[in-house]
């Protein structure tokens, strides 16, 4: 028996266009047994904890703005080697 696990889903209109149907996509993954599943789970918890965009926003160091692809650096840090 597999262990399964969803992790999240979305909705899209075919084309983009909203006269159209609707598609939804569900994320998720399977494993041969719960426990494989659970370290999984717990590696992705582990991983967020370091997550630069993050951890960026945390130190206030940089900030993406909403609607632009650009990265806002707040603060001028020198590394010295």
């Amino acid at each position: 028996m597999f262990s399964e696990n969803k992790f999240k889903a979305s909705v899209a209109y075919w084309r983009g266009n909203n006269d159209r149907e609707s598609l939804q996509r569900v994320y998720g993954i399977s494993y041969p047994d719960q426990k494989r599943l659970k370290e999984y789970i717990a590696l992705l918890e582990e991983a967020k904890k370091y997550d630069h965009r993050e951890l960026g926003k945390k130190q206030e160091l940089f900030f993406f703005h909403p609607l632009r692809f650009w990265i806002f650096f707040l603060k001028s840090f020198i590394c010295n080697l």
